[in-house]
């Protein structure tokens, strides 16, 4: 067909396609003539019921085993089934109580080769139901395959005499309705299963024909989302990447010194080796930075050395006191005193930021005035390492030589007591030595190296008490000598990274569907390395996690799988791939038809549902990112740009750091505020007067032990904790929103093609209408939800409705297709692109067909939990229902939206406005306590007549959403037919004999629902399968998929 045909021979040309197709298989439904089977007493039949259930309920109390009965003790109550034999297969109808019945459920047989259909036999028998054995009624002789053939060939009915039955009896074979619609007409959809039903009423006959089908885009199109996902996560690896190598240039955290010199670093080595002339009696109060900073050192050092020595120690402590105090008056002639002493290194530049960070501390020697000392302990903060006698780190290029180098000499009593450790706070200064860089001097051969190696005075700050003068410095009191050996390598001129123009933000997407609810993004700041790696490999874990999904989806293209039972609901390696996707067509004369997408309920199973939804994920996010512009509007630019290095860890372990008592809010590797400056120190009152009553406070003033935290705290509110769980919050949110939308596209995808190729196959009346309609509102999706509102159940829901959400964020665009052998949707950044053929595609306006215009989407999604967790919720007024009322009021305001437009499109539609109020009023009025399934009838209505796609769902897409797309269905018939009817029976002639059986057994290869007996009672009456149709208690639990 050229590309000027019509949209009417488009249709035509479909209902031909679609007839060769019918040809392939041979249907056709049985009835029964001249058999007048004598039906039993129906008062009989319920005294034997009666009695039946009594024996039953004796024989459930006992808990012994039913024997069986031989199949002549159970009466017959008057019902008959016809089934026909072919070759190995047999098939069957519903059971009718009947004299001549007719039976509703049609036949398919199989397709068989045309050379074998003159060979192949077909028989057909009418036989008593409810028996323990098969008790034959009538049947016919075996005749050939062929005959049935011809029959339909001539659409003749085709009579069969029953052979040992009433003479004149007779089976009659007539042929079904020809329906215009074919499911296998669409490409990507593959027809599983069909059933056939003729309906008697009063006012005649009607047939109806359920269609169900897999869809081949069930994992190409979930593969393409993560695709997109796949290339965000890259894409912020690349961001933290930039991140890091800056980081590591501000930290000048590098391997070796070759490569810090290459990168610009200046390379420091020093060492204090040795001292000299030290002397404790000398020494000054200990440099903490309080009002009493003496008292508070004696009475940390008394409680440590109380827990370990008798009072003849303590007794020594209070003598060495008072000769302190007695230094400290006119007489400054002590005795010495052993000194244990220990020097601490620190550095000051540029890039300290009027601050010193600490490089190094050596060991402590014992009882010496002459140490020699080695390397001890470093810190994070330079990133020192140790090399022989040497302290060594890099630091940024600094030409000018502005810094210096301090060393501070330390005393530790608790070496003189034979204690292993003591507190930070214990110890006494003795002094310090502070060398200016413009001290260093370039070598002779290597003007880019300068050294310095003298032996340094060692001064006591001026205003401290009991200074012991051995010099006459300015300001300043000499108590000693140290041996100081310092050289700084200068890196490559030029060679040293600029700053940021501008830091990056880490937490923006450029995926719209990808954030939350909220723009709000953390502001720009450098982070320290460590901090920034520990981020990457979170990362990475969600890059690596996707990249695996991505190829296993492309195994499913590849081996054109499309199923994914409910049992994989938890499967890792399939959870982007929506749980049990079906398309079903519901149709009937004169060219009606019901089109329902049905699957499990889009939610991230694999990832957990314990406690955990997209909801209450981006809730999180949005309240900690409000923290955390409220701790970053403190921060000055300079901090901002510098709070990775500013924040990092300037003491030596985690016991100096607990002795210390600093208050900082992070660990070694995680970033903090900048510490402030330290206090002035005061004057000292008198010590002896305080040794008295020191042993007594002790414990009092003992501070309490914090022990140190693996990761951070809820609680905790520094801003390297909110920024941290800004982080992972956003980084598990999106992993788990991609899994989940990836599901829920699938479905909307699904759906539209379903509506679009129904249009076509409609004619041009009605594509015409749909094409103006899609172009000035978009698709309407309606999407029904029945998982209750209690548990992960509630879980589920939020995480679909998040995903809902974010579908509004794609649209769907008519795309042409040149190659008939490929029909892949394909998703081309927030586009879903739907490959037409040029038949088509000639048909659009010129705005589609040059890409300029697409059409919207618009998602609605209404939920009523209907099972027996909905019914403990209800009784106990738990807050899921009211989430559940949530729900349906934001998703009533969407859709009165579409409404509106459409009323404008297109007025006068009376039968629209009125169900659309009943809705209204259905949510608005929404009892709590009640299962109100009536708002999920209404929805349906309404978006039907908006000429909306449906989609049905419940946990697994089989058992509720069984229950429900057959009562939608039984009510839509008898409205098409206006027939009276029991709907009830009807769906439930669905239920048991239908589709829907077929796709439960798919999932748990048993033709059974997953209800037992009171689950089933505790469903509303209009949604419970028949008592056949479900499991037994012990079953329901082996067999259970969740």
């Amino acid at each position: 067909m050229g590309s000027d045909s019509t949209l009417m021979e488009i249709s035509m040309e479909d209902d031909q396609r679609a007839a060769s197709r019918r040809q392939d298989s041979l249907a056709f439904f049985v009835s029964v003539e001249n058999l007048n089977l004598e039906l039993p007493d129906p008062g009989t039949m319920f005294n034997t019921a009666q009695q039946t259930m009594q024996r039953g309920f004796a024989l459930a109390k006992t808990m012994i085993k039913k024997s069986e009965a031989p199949a002549s003790a159970a009466p017959w109550e008057g019902s008959t089934y016809c089934q026909v034999k072919l070759n190995d297969v047999t098939l069957r109808t519903e059971a009718q109580r009947a004299s001549n019945p007719s039976f509703t459920i049609g036949f398919t047989l199989p397709c068989v080769e045309e050379s074998a259909q003159s060979t192949t036999k077909v028989v057909f028998e009418i036989v008593q139901d409810k028996t323990k054995s098969p008790n034959i009624f009538a049947a016919t002789d075996a005749i050939d395959l062929r005959l049935l053939v011809d029959a339909k060939t001539r659409n003749e009915v085709l009579r069969l005499p029953l052979v040992d039955s009433v003479e004149g009896a007779v089976l009659v074979l007539t042929w079904p309705y020809a329906m215009v619609y074919d499911i296998s007409a669409v490409p990507s959809f593959a027809q599983t299963h069909r059933t056939l039903y003729r309906w008697k009423t009063k006012a005649g006959t009607f047939e109806m024909q359920e269609d169900v089908a897999e869809i081949d885009l069930c994992a190409s199109l979930p593969q393409q989302v993560l695709v997109q996902s796949l290339s965000e996560f890259e894409r912020k690896a690349e961001v933290w990447q930039s991140l890091l190598d800056h980081a590591i240039m501000q930290e000048c955290r590098l391997d070796d010194s070759t490569a810090a010199l290459d990168r610009g670093c200046d390379f420091v080595r020093v060492s204090v080796s040795r001292a000299r002339g030290l002397l404790l009696s000398a020494a000054p109060a200990p440099l903490a930075s309080s009002s009493d900073s003496m008292g508070q050192t004696i009475r940390s050092s008394m409680f440590a050395l109380a827990k370990s020595v008798k009072s003849s120690a303590f007794s020594k402590l209070k003598s060495s006191s008072s000769i302190s105090d007695d230094a400290a008056s006119s007489t400054p002639s002590p005795a010495p005193q052993a000194v244990n002493a220990y020097c601490e290194l620190s550095w000051h530049d540029p890039k300290t930021f009027d601050a010193t960070w600490k490089i190094g501390r050596t060991n402590a020697i014992a009882s010496s005035s002459e140490p020699w000392w080695t390397p001890d302990a470093v810190t994070t903060k330079l990133h020192t390492r140790i090399d022989d006698k040497y302290f060594e780190f890099y630091r940024p290029p600094n030409r000018q030589l502005r810094g210096y180098l301090e060393c501070q000499l330390f005393h530790d009593p608790s070496k003189s007591l034979g204690v292993s450790k003591s507190s930070r706070k214990a110890h006494v200064p003795l002094g310090f030595a502070r060398l200016d860089l413009t001290q260093l001097r370039p070598k002779a051969d290597d003007p880019t190296t300068l050294e310095f190696h003298e032996w340094v005075r060692v001064h006591q700050r001026e205003g401290d008490s009991d200074i012991v003068c051995r010099c006459d410095g300015a300001g300043v009191q000499c108590v000693g000598e140290i041996e100081i050996q310092w050289t700084l390598r200068q890196g490559v001129d030029g060679a040293y990274p600029a700053e940021f123009d501008s830091v990056p933000c880490v937490t923006q997407s450029d995926l719209v569907w990808f954030q939350g609810s909220s723009t709000m993004q953390i502001q720009p700041m450098m982070f320290s390395a460590a901090f920034i790696e520990k981020q990457m490999s979170a990362l990475q874990g969600n890059i690596a996690t996707l990249t695996k999904l991505v190829e296993i989806s492309q195994e499913w293209v590849d081996k054109k799988q499309r199923f994914k039972s409910s049992q994989q609901k938890k499967a890792w390696d399939v959870q982007h791939i929506p749980t049990n996707l079906h398309v079903s067509w519901a149709q009937t004369s004169p060219h009606r038809i019901l089109p329902t997408v049905t699957s499990g309920i889009p939610s991230a199973h694999a990832l957990g549902l314990d406690k955990v939804d997209l909801v209450s994920m981006d809730e999180q996010l949005v309240d900690a990112i409000k923290d955390c512009h409220k701790l970053q509007s403190a921060l000055s630019v300079q901090t901002k740009a510098f709070y990775g290095v500013l924040g990092l860890d300037n003491d030596f372990t985690a016991a100096v750091d607990a002795g210390n008592g600093a208050d900082r809010s992070s660990t070694a590797s995680q970033e903090s505020s900048p510490p402030p400056p330290p206090e002035e120190d005061t004057p000292k009152s008198n010590a002896s007067s305080r040794l008295s009553s020191l042993y007594s406070s002790a414990k009092r003033n003992l501070p309490s032990v914090v022990p140190p935290s693996l990761s951070f705290k809820a609680e905790d509110k520094s801003l390297n904790a909110i920024v941290t769980r800004v982080l992972e919050v956003q980084a598990s949110y999106q992993l788990r929103k991609s899994v989940v939308v990836a599901q829920a596209l699938t479905a909307l995808a699904a759906s539209f093609q379903s509506e679009l190729y129904i249009a076509v196959q409609q004619g041009p009346a009605i594509w015409t209408e749909r094409i103006n309609q899609w172009t000035a509102m978009g698709y309407l999706c309606g999407w029904e939800s029945l998982v209750s509102s209690q548990g992960k159940e509630l879980h589920m829901l939020l995480d679909a409705q998040s995903a809902l959400d974010a579908c509004r964020f794609f649209h769907f665009q008519l795309v042409l297709n040149q190659d008939e052998s490929n029909h892949d949707v394909r998703l081309v950044g927030s586009s879903i692109q739907i490959p037409v053929s040029p038949t088509i595609f000639g048909q659009l306006p010129a705005s589609w067909q040059s890409g300029a215009a697409h059409i919207s989407i618009t998602c609605v999604l209404f939920t009523q939990g209907i099972n027996e967790m909905q019914s403990l919720v209800n009784m106990s007024h738990l807050g899921g229902v009211t989430k559940q009322s949530e729900i349906n009021t934001s998703n009533l305001v969407v859709l009165n939206k579409y409404h509106e437009q459409f009323k404008a499109l297109f007025p006068n539609r009376t039968a629209l406005r009125d169900l659309f109020n009943q809705l209204r009023d259905a949510v608005i009025n929404e009892n709590s306590a009640n299962k109100n399934t009536d708002i999920l009838h209404l929805a349906s209505q309404v978006v039907r007549h908006l000429r909306g796609g449906r989609i049905t769902c419940c946990k697994s897409g089989k058992d509720r959403t069984a229950m429900s797309v057959t009562w939608e269905q039984a009510q839509w018939v008898t409205a098409v037919h206006n027939c009276r009817v029991d709907e009830l029976d009807m769906a439930n002639t669905m239920r048991e004999w239908g589709v829907r059986l077929d796709v439960a057994e798919k999932n748990i290869n048993q033709r059974k629902y997953s209800f037992n007996a009171l689950q089933r009672k505790l469903l509303p009456p209009i949604y419970r399968p028949p008592m056949t149709t479900i499991q037994d208690i012990v079953t329901s639990v082996a067999l259970r998929d969740s």
